[in-house]
């Protein structure tokens, strides 16, 4: 996605700075949905570059980095990966299982 030209700024959550856009607002919500979330949900927060800490499983050097500049030591940030760790194996779990189901309903429909 190719950002378009935008004037104004956003408070980051985390750090409370305040940076210039470089999203429009409908690109940004765009961009949350293509990503699984509902950018409309009362619980979305806007982050600065510095502040946002990717997913471990999709950049773990990354989420080191991120979560050691915040002042987080190294044991915190082992049990910090390994905690998102199980839940991400949790939630595939989960879905495996609601695959499981729906293969099975649709084997009984066409029985």
């Amino acid at each position: 996605m190719t950002a378009q030209p935008q004037t104004g700024t956003f408070t980051c959550w985390e750090c409370g700075g305040t940076f210039p856009k470089g999203w429009t607002d409908e690109e940004a919500r765009a961009e949350s949905a293509a990503n699984g979330f509902d950018p409309g949900a009362a619980d979305m927060v806007t982050v600065c570059d510095d502040c946002h800490v990717p997913p471990p499983w999709t950049d773990l050097e990354g989420c080191k980095t991120a979560l050691s500049r915040r002042g987080w030591s190294a044991a915190e940030i082992a049990a910090g990966i390994a905690s998102a760790e199980t839940e991400m194996r949790e939630w595939r779990g989960a879905l495996a299982t609601l695959a499981d189901i729906a293969r099975n309903r649709a084997t009984e429909e066409e029985a």
